[in-house]
């Protein structure tokens, strides 16, 4: 691999080329590899929240409908028990 990297060069002479060292390329992927692993890493947390807030919100919401029903069923029982006409047909 040449670079755009030149040594000085005395007037009217050629730029001599040369290569990038290996290390250079080594720690660049290594530097990316890093980099995307954190994305990742990020994006996952934030999905896992995301989920488990979720799976919160529906529990929670289940059981306040749970509560609802049962609040609902009492005072319907309640206002049955304090009516005046009383439904004999059942006796």
């Amino acid at each position: 691999m040449f670079s755009l990297r030149r040594r000085p060069v005395p007037d009217g002479a050629r730029p001599d080329w040369r290569p990038i060292p290996a290390w250079s390329w080594m720690l660049a992927a290594i530097g990316v590899v890093a980099v995307t692993a954190l994305i990742v890493t990020v994006g996952l947390m934030q999905a896992f929240r995301r989920q488990h807030h979720q799976e919160i919100a529906t529990v929670l919401t289940d059981l306040d409908a749970t509560e609802r029903r049962i609040t609902e069923l009492y005072t319907k029982a309640v206002e049955q028990l304090g009516s005046v006409s009383l439904d004999l047909s059942c006796l």
